[in-house]
């Protein structure tokens, strides 16, 4: 009866054991830590605007590693580019003026909130936004198929000129969902619905990732 009664036991403590160690790893698999950049890493994407539709690919390759932990970055288009050490692409006028679309660790319900300054020549103004993880899941694009982190932003913008105020063009709304997928170090998909101006037509963007080529 002594034997009979250990036996069970054991099994049970290793079931519990092993079930705990399931869930610390699937907790762990749902959080992304921020990525690791290499000089080469290069992302393709094909984007579709509209209305009307208009089609065209853009990319992004990682050209440097800067001593502040930033990269520089080459668009298609031959500019160079900053971005911070999350994938933050970086105002040359400041940090004040940056975005930050990302703000690692992302897990599911994680929410942040940010605000920048915006300006041109004539004009100055504000833009807050707010960012929140949605869900952990898999995402098929052109470039394969990849367990990613659904982040939803929503971004409000004001700004003062003489011209916009007396127009009533002084504000812009814009919705932003990306898939951030860790295998990729960036995200493999972008959706944005943009109004620049309160009676400007709206106009939706979609870029999927059709080609990630890592770095040595």
């Amino acid at each position: 009866m002594v034997s009979v009664s250990r036996k069970p036991v054991r099994i049970g403590r290793v079931v519990l054991g092993l079930s705990c160690a399931i869930a610390v790893a699937a907790v762990a698999a749902q959080t992304a830590e921020r990525p690791a950049w290499k000089v080469g890493d290069r992302w393709q994407f094909q984007q579709e605007v509209r209305p009307p539709p208009v089609h065209s690919e853009w990319t992004r390759k990682v050209e440097e590693a800067l001593p502040n932990g930033h990269f520089k970055v080459r668009t298609d288009a031959n500019a160079e580019l900053e971005f911070d050490d999350e994938g933050n692409s970086l105002d040359k006028r400041g940090a004040d003026y940056s975005w930050r679309r990302f703000d690692f660790p992302l897990s599911v319900g994680k929410s942040w909130k940010h605000e920048r300054k915006i300006a041109g020549d004539t004009w100055n103004g504000i833009e807050a936004s707010t960012w929140t993880v949605r869900a952990h899941e898999k995402l098929t694009v052109p470039a394969g198929t990849f367990e990613c982190f659904r982040v939803e932003g929503e971004t409000h913008s004001t700004w003062a000129s003489a011209k916009t105020l007396t127009q009533n063009w002084n504000r812009g709304h814009t919705l932003t969902t990306y898939w951030y997928c860790p295998e990729v170090k960036w995200p493999a998909k972008w959706i944005t619905e943009n109004q620049a101006y309160l009676s400007a037509t709206r106009t939706f963007t979609t870029s999927e990732l059709v080609k990630f080529e890592p770095g040595l």
